[in-house]
C-alpha cells in the first residue's frame, strides 16, 4: 500500500498567499448554511438550505435572491440537512419523479421541489423516512439511500435503507452480515449512490443493475455496496479514526477522497480485486474536520470545505495541494462547483461566497 503523506498546511504556504478572494457574497441567510447546490442544467442557478428550514435560490449572474421558501421546520431536529439535484423530466410516459431538487431535513422529512415561472418553488413531493441520523442522504433516479429509522425497532443503528421513492416504500436495508465488522461500523454519516461507470449520475440509460452505494460510517470505514447484494459489500477499508463525513468519487469509479473529524484528507484507489481501498495520498492538517469534498466537472482538481474556516483546492492527479481559500469567519459546511467552475461555498457565518478559481480566461 503506498502511503504518501504531506503536510498540507506548510507546503501550502506559499500558494495560500496567492489564493483569490471571493469575486461576490451572497447573503440573506440568518442561520448556518448546510448544503449548496448548483442547477446542473442552469449553471447561473444556485440553492441553499439553512438549519431554520430556509431553502433559497440564487442567480449568480445578476447576484440576487429570486425565492424564498420555508422547506423544513425549524427548531429541535429541524432545518435542512442537504439537497440533492434530481432531473426535470416532465415526460408523462416517464416513470420518474419530476422535481429540480430535493431537500431533506434534520427530522427525516424529504420533499422535492421544481421551479415554477423560474422563480418559485412548489413542493411536489413528501416522504418522512423517520431517519434521524446527521448524515447526509443520496438520491439517483427514483431511489434514495438514508440512514435508517430511528423509531423502527427492528432497525439497527449502522442500517442504510433504500427507498423507492415513486411507491414511498423501502426496498432494500443494507448491513454486513460479518457481525463484529456490523457492529463497530456506527451510524451512516455520509452517503453516494451512483452508477458503476458514470458517477456524474446523467445517464439516463443505465440500469439499476449498475447502481452501487458508497457509504462513510461513523468509526471511520467506508463500504462500497452493490444493491443487489445487500449483506457482503464490494470493497470496504478503515480510512480513518474519526467519522467519515464527506467523500467524492472520481467517474470512472476507481479512485476517491475522503475527509472526516480527523486531520487527514485521504485519496484513494478503489481496487475491487483485493475488496480494498488503497490509500495512495495522505494530506495531513493542523485542524481536523472536512465537511465536505467536490471534484470538479473537468476531474483536474478537487475542494475540500473545512471546520477550520477555509476551502483547499488539489490537483486531483498529481496528488498536490494548490491553494487554501480563506474568507469565511466560522466552519464551512457546503461547496459545490458548477459547469462554468465557480465555486460557491456555504458556511455557518450565514455567507454564500464564490470563487472563480483555476479556470480558463
Amino acid at each position: 500500500m503506498n502511503n504518501n503523506i504531506n503536510n498540507n498546511n506548510n507546503n501550502n504556504n506559499n500558494n495560500s498567499n496567492k489564493a483569490p478572494d471571493p469575486y461576490y457574497i451572497l447573503r440573506g441567510h440568518k442561520y448556518n448554511i448546510n448544503s449548496v447546490l448548483f442547477d446542473k442544467i442552469n449553471p447561473n442557478l444556485l440553492y441553499s438550505g439553512s438549519g431554520d428550514g430556509e431553502l433559497k435560490l440564487w442567480n449568480i449572474e445578476e447576484k440576487k435572491c429570486i425565492s424564498t421558501q420555508i422547506a423544513h421546520s425549524e427548531g429541535m431536529g429541524g432545518g435542512i440537512l442537504s439537497l440533492q439535484w434530481l432531473s426535470n423530466n416532465n415526460n408523462e410516459n416517464n416513470n420518474e419523479i419530476c422535481g429540480n431538487i430535493l431537500s431533506q431535513g434534520r427530522d427525516g422529512v424529504i420533499k422535492i421541489w421544481s421551479i415554477v415561472d423560474n422563480s418559485i418553488f412548489k413542493n411536489t413531493f413528501k416522504l418522512e423516512t423517520n431517519s434521524l441520523s446527521l448524515g447526509k442522504c443520496s438520491s439517483l433516479s427514483n431511489l434514495l439511500s438514508i440512514s435508517g429509522s430511528g423509531i423502527d425497532p427492528t432497525s439497527s443503528p449502522s442500517q442504510v435503507e433504500i427507498w423507492d421513492l415513486k411507491n414511498k416504500q423501502v426496498i432494500n436495508k443494507l448491513k454486513p452480515n460479518n457481525q463484529q465488522l456490523f457492529e463497530k461500523l456506527g451510524l451512516p454519516m455520509s452517503l453516494k449512490l451512483y452508477y458503476e461507470n458514470d458517477n456524474d449520475n446523467n445517464n439516463s440509460n443505465q440500469s439499476n443493475d449498475q447502481i452501487r452505494l458508497c457509504t462513510g460510517y461513523e468509526n471511520g470505514e467506508l463500504l462500497i455496496w452493490d444493491l443487489r447484494n445487500t449483506s457482503i459489500p464490494l470493497v470496504s477499508s478503515k480510512l480513518h479514526n474519526e467519522p467519515i463525513l464527506s467523500f467524492a468519487i472520481s467517474n470512472n469509479s476507481t479512485k476517491g477522497i475522503s475527509g472526516s473529524g480527523d486531520t487527514n484528507i485521504i485519496e484513494f484507489n478503489i481496487n475491487y480485486e483485493t475488496k480494498q481501498f488503497n490509500i495512495t495520498k495522505t494530506h495531513k492538517l493542523n485542524n481536523g474536520g472536512i465537511s465536505d469534498i467536490k471534484i470538479r466537472n473537468d476531474e483536474k482538481i478537487y475542494a475540500t470545505a473545512g471546520w477550520d474556516k477555509r476551502i483547499r483546492i488539489f490537483n486531483f492527479k498529481k496528488q498536490v495541494p494548490l491553494a487554501i481559500l480563506k474568507y469565511h469567519t466560522e466552519s464551512v459546511y457546503s461547496i459545490d462547483f458548477n459547469s462554468n467552475n465557480i465555486l460557491a461555498s456555504g458556511s455557518k457565518d450565514c455567507k454564500i461566497a464564490l470563487w472563480d478559481i483555476y479556470t480558463k480566461k
